[in-house]
């Protein structure tokens, strides 16, 4: 390997380290050996700003394909070099991977600069009130890794708006200790508007720093990816797909054969093929889905039964053996999917990474979002309604007082608390991998990892190429990503229940950008290049959720919260104590005890009553409202309905949900319509960049 290694012109220093049975391989060249690869492999460098023409340039670097003979024209770095250390990476991993022996195992990682490391962690890592060097990000990880902090950053401001109205939502609520205060639903208008506005900027965002970073055409650019299997076939890939050159070919090879072979080579699968192996995919896929939803909610019906006093259940026994059983699920269900979902993706043969990792995302986050959102959406819509068990009397599925109080407290635990133990998982889980590695392999002196600030002499490199080896490799943004998807779902969805997730999501997204610079910087390994010219299927997962939010909070106004039926209008006249409910009727008091049925009048007609005095969430007062249709008997809800219209009726409910909702959803597509991908200005500089190109390449000069 090594001979090869030579005869490609790279320059190997070989390390071994005996006690680890490991052989180290360092590999560099010289500039100008860096000169014919990226001529070779056409990639696009930066134009110096002070070789434009007079009366050309502006503040947007212009970038043009690397030619040998141009070469003066191309910005250099400080060093004097015309490469930094990513384009080497870019560079050399694709030559390394084709010489690499399949018999023996190879680990190829790239070196950090610790130069640029530590300005890094200084202006990034260590900042946290100043901007993200976002260019900074770019020039040493790649665009990927880049956009994904630009898209954190982008999103964790756009939340500071959301937070302010909806902790003044939440404070009307604790203010008058009314979880369905008026100002519930206007923070909720507000929020179907946030998130399409947000949403549409941030396109504009990233098109912007793909204009910047010189990205726009990276997919139609984009290199097959190793692993994809096919025919070889004249032709080329673009967005449409597939374009056959084989007649081309041979029409030109008659006349001219030198040219001809400029016609690309690519391997090709039929469209027909992958179709079908989509269906074969999907079915799987529905019935993992499924399961999750079936397995899930019968453990959530088979906990309400098991909670149940003896001799129908086992009591709080029942409700830890069943928590027990749906935690072992949902990490069960985890990991299979998680395997079969990346197999099924390999075995669809993608193209490109980009389409590759397009479709694990859609696979991945249809289950991620059965997995986090059936509990909640069980507790809003289900829980509490007219579902009885066979043999058992009373509701089994009831909720403790109200079903929307529920619903906030289960929120506070998601929202709160799984996202504060997820940024602690997130630093020590890798800084656990790092020194189980070093123990498990043996590893002599823990201090000889650390010591790196010295890049002079072999053995000061040589101790640095041990101690990045046992970094665990960056898994790259895909688990960020989902990580922020299931969040946003948590804020949009179901911010009627409680509107103060967005609040705790901003201070959790604030730390985060900060612990993913940290992870990233010191406890993994610099990662390959990786580009992107956009977030790709993670747009439409959190457009989805925009749209599906005005669905859910529409209906928790409609059929969970009392809101918009107005029930506990006629109960405004109760004082709860204790567990005692007093009704003051003219000037003579009736008290009734915790749970019982109280009969009472409103102008003749006699309400059958279920009082349930239940301890609020937010403070010491206690509730006496029947927040679910089952605690008012038909006959009397249909006698006061006629005589006093004092609430909405479920038809005129149903209606007002989907008159609101299809409003909202229209205004949102208005906004989203107003509002262009791509801002204005970055045409005018493109076809300025053109020109400019035009003028300083023209006929190889």
């Amino acid at each position: 390997m090594t001979g090869q290694l030579h005869e490609l012109k790279f320059h190997v220093d070989i390390h071994e380290n005996k006690e680890l049975d490991i052989t180290f391989l360092l590999i560099s060249c010289t500039e100008e050996h860096l000169e014919k690869l990226a001529a070779e492999a056409e990639i696009e460098l930066r134009i110096d700003e002070r070789k434009l023409p007079a009366g050309l340039g502006h503040s947007t670097p212009t970038y043009k394909e690397f030619r040998i003979q141009d070469k003066h024209m191309f910005k250099q770095l400080p060093n004097g070099s015309l490469f930094s250390s990513l384009d080497r990476i870019r560079l050399f991993c694709p030559k390394l991977k084709d010489i690499l022996p399949s018999e023996h195992t190879w680990d190829c990682y790239a070196l950090n600069s610790e130069y640029q490391k530590k300005q890094l962690v200084r202006n990034w890592a260590n900042s946290w009130f100043s901007p993200q060097p976002l260019d900074d990000i770019r020039d040493y990880y790649g665009e990927k890794i880049a956009l994904y902090f630009a898209f954190l950053g982008h999103y964790t401001r756009a939340l500071i708006s959301l937070s302010i109205v909806g902790c003044i939502a939440q404070l009307f609520q604790l203010i008058n200790n009314d979880l369905d205060h008026v100002s519930v639903p206007i923070y909720c208008v507000f929020l179907a508007l946030w998130s399409t506005i947000w949403l549409e900027l941030w396109k504009r965002a990233q098109v912007t720093w793909a204009f910047q970073w010189d990205v726009m055409d990276f997919e139609e650019e984009e290199e097959i990816r190793p692993e994809f299997v096919g025919v070889i076939k004249r032709g080329r890939y673009t967005d449409a797909g597939f374009v056959d050159l084989e007649e081309m070919y041979h029409s030109i090879k008659s006349n001219d054969p030198e040219k001809a072979e400029e016609i690309p080579l690519e391997r090709y699968d039929p469209p027909i093929k992958r179709i079908l192996r989509y269906f074969f995919s999907i079915p799987i896929v529905t019935i993992f889905v499924s399961t999750t939803i079936i397995g899930t909610a019968s453990i959530l019906f088979f906990k309400n039964v098991a909670s149940l006093p003896q001799p129908f259940g086992y009591g709080k026994f029942g409700e830890i053996l069943a928590s027990a059983l749906n935690a072992a699920f949902i990490v069960t269900m985890n990991v299979v999917y998680k395997n079969i979902a990346a197999k099924l993706n390999d075995f669809e043969n993608h193209p490109t990474a980009t389409a590759h990792e397009d479709a694990l995302i859609a696979k991945t986050f249809i289950f991620q979002f059965v997995n986090s959102y059936i509990s909640l959406f069980f507790i809003a819509f289900i829980k509490g309604r007219d579902l009885a068990i066979p043999g058992l009397s009373g509701k089994v599925a009831s909720c403790r007082g109200s079903c929307f109080e529920e619903l906030a407290t289960q929120l506070l635990t998601l929202v709160v608390f799984k996202q504060f133990v997820g940024q602690i998982q997130e630093l020590s889980v890798p800084l656990a991998k790092k020194f189980a590695k070093v123990f498990l392999k043996k590893k002599g002196k823990k201090e000889e990892q650390g010591n790196d600030d010295d890049e002079d002499g072999p053995l000061e490199i040589s101790k640095r190429v041990e101690a990045e080896y046992f970094l665990p490799p960056y898994e790259g943004t895909f688990g960020d990503y989902n990580e922020m998807a299931i969040q946003f779902g948590y804020v949009v969805m179901f911010a009627a229940a409680f509107p103060v997730a967005s609040a705790a999501s901003l201070l959790n997204n604030f730390i985060e950008i900060r612990v993913d610079a940290i992870k990233l910087l010191n406890f993994s390994r610099r990662p390959n290049y990786s580009g992107c010219q956009d977030i790709g299927t993670w747009q439409k997962v959190f457009e989805i959720l925009s749209v599906l939010s005005v669905i859910t909070n529409c209906c928790l106004l409609g059929f969970t919260s009392m809101w918009m039926s107005g029930k506990c209008q006629f109960l405004t006249q109760f004082d709860c104590q204790e567990n005692l409910c007093r009704y003051y009727e003219g000037d003579s008091m009736r008290a009734v005890q915790h749970e019982s049925h109280f009969n009472f009048h409103i102008n003749d007609t006699e309400i059958s009553l279920l009082v349930n005095c239940s301890r609020s969430l937010y403070g010491s007062s206690h509730s006496c409202c029947p927040y679910s249709e089952e605690y008012l008997t038909h006959e009397s809800l249909k006698q006061v309905t006629e005589t006093d219209s004092l609430f909405l009726n479920s038809y005129s409910i149903i209606w007002v949900v989907l008159l609101t909702e299809h409003a909202l959803l229209f205004i949102k597509y208005g906004i989203s319509e107003l509002i262009p991908d791509k801002p204005g200005w970055i045409e005018r500089i493109q076809a300025s960049q053109r020109l400019e190109k035009d003028l300083l390449f023209s006929n190889g000069k």
